[in-house]
């Protein structure tokens, strides 16, 4: 990857919604969290926000980080309270 260039404007998004993976993942998800028990979660890679919203609503303190533009675009758009940035491995985080 380049590492000049940590964004990924290209990679869009087409809504804010949860694809149709999310129908049997997120249950699987929320059994792990519910084991663990986390008061926050970092969403690396959050795309649109859906799933960080779909935590969120369950409770959960949710920032999320996502290269695409065009994703937190649509998070940002769809779920205006949520704490979402653009962002990547590449970059610090801290």
């Amino acid at each position: 990857m380049d590492t000049e260039n940590r964004h990924a404007s290209d990679y869009s998004y087409s809504d804010s919604e949860c694809g149709h993976a999310h129908s049997y993942l997120l249950p699987k998800v929320e059994d792990i969290l519910k084991d663990l028990a986390p008061a926050s979660i970092f969403d690396l890679g959050c795309g649109n926000g859906s799933v960080a919203a779909y935590l969120e609503e369950d409770g959960y303190e949710i920032t999320g980080v996502d290269p695409s533009e065009d994703g937190i675009q649509q998070a940002r758009r769809a779920y205006p309270n949520l704490d979402v940035h653009v962002g990547s491995a590449y970059d610090d985080l801290a």
